[in-house]
């Protein structure tokens, strides 16, 4: 999420119409769907008494919550952000979290105290906040390092900046890398820190609590998985190459020699209604659990359950897609 919300910020800045408080609207605007899904599977959970463990998120809280708040925090302290970049103010956050987990009494807290009140019925869903929060601004960091289309200045750490910024540095590569060696650098980066702290952590990777040690785990796991997408692409299409310069009516103009061809379609389809695929996806998972005994199921069913699911997704994305049908 925070990757893909990383785009929109590129490109107000390479366009040199950024502005703080459109951004701060429009999160907001953004976060009333999510907001009102969490609502609705909230109720439909109560009243269908679909099974939960209240252990993840707490008596009333889900993870669309989460998702319509962590754009909204981001885009609400976002000179704050700007200032000290989104991967180092990820790390502050996340060592700050974890000191008030282990040094002020946030972990017992959680694990053991009763749940009284609205906070201590959701307190999983509401202080695993700031531990999403930094996965969210660690995405951010990545999808300036790997969404432009050439290494601009200082890209593991910050946006790039307006059309002539970028005319005028794209020969200055001081810390600046490419998407094949920013994914190997934090990939390498966050599987080092996972197994230093690994050795001497107080307690394990805790999604319930979302830890700084499972902070580490899933950013490592994400950069790792990217960063070998990235060598198969390279592999079978090479490195994709760009061009930015002033044309003669000294309008600027992208030249790109990609193959437009290089993304099969059934993940252009996925990511053309990534949002809707992944409601329908949890909607058909709910149908499944409430409509079998998955526990009892044999292997020969379950498999059948499971092609079928994967068979309506990918039919549903691919019509969605082919009719151009992109549903906000």
């Amino acid at each position: 999420m925070g990757l893909v919300s990383a785009r929109q910020n590129i490109r107000q800045r390479f366009d040199s119409n950024y502005s703080y408080v459109k951004n701060l609207i429009t999160s907001i605007k953004n976060s009333i769907p999510l907001l009102i899904l969490g609502a609705i599977r909230l109720s439909s959970v109560k009243t269908f008494d679909y099974q939960e463990h209240i252990t993840e998120y707490g008596k009333h809280w889900n993870f669309f919550f989460t998702l319509s708040l962590l754009p909204l925090i981001a885009n609400g302290f976002a000179p704050i952000i700007d200032l000290l970049s989104p991967i180092v103010t990820g790390f502050l956050i996340m060592l700050l979290y974890e000191v008030v987990l282990t040094k002020l009494g946030l972990l017992e807290y959680i694990l053991n105290s009763q749940r009284e009140g609205l906070i201590g019925m959701n307190k999983e869903g509401l202080f695993s906040l700031a531990g999403y929060l930094a996965i969210y601004l660690n995405g951010i960091s990545l999808g300036y390092t790997i969404l432009p289309l050439f290494p601009t200045r200082e890209n593991l750490l910050r946006v790039s900046g307006s059309k002539d910024e970028c005319l005028n540095n794209r020969k200055i590569h001081a810390f600046s890398v490419s998407p094949t060696k920013g994914l190997f650098i934090l990939a390498t980066l966050f599987h080092a820190l996972y197994y230093v702290l690994d050795t001497c952590y107080l307690y394990g990777v805790s999604r319930r609590m979302a830890n700084s040690l499972y902070v580490i785990w899933v950013c490592a796991y994400n950069y790792t998985f990217l960063f070998g997408y990235k060598l198969v692409e390279n592999l079978v299409w090479g490195e994709p190459r760009y061009e930015l310069t002033h044309s003669e009516t000294r309008i600027t103009v992208v030249n790109d020699y990609r193959d437009m061809n290089c993304v099969p379609v059934c993940l252009r389809a996925v990511n053309y209604n990534g949002l809707t695929i992944f409601i329908l996806a949890n909607v058909l998972t709910g149908l499944v659990n409430l409509t079998f005994n998955t526990i009892d199921t044999s292997d020969t069913i379950a498999l059948i359950i499971l092609i079928a699911y994967c068979a309506v997704l990918s039919t549903v994305a691919f019509f969605l897609y082919t009719r151009k049908i992109h549903i906000r």
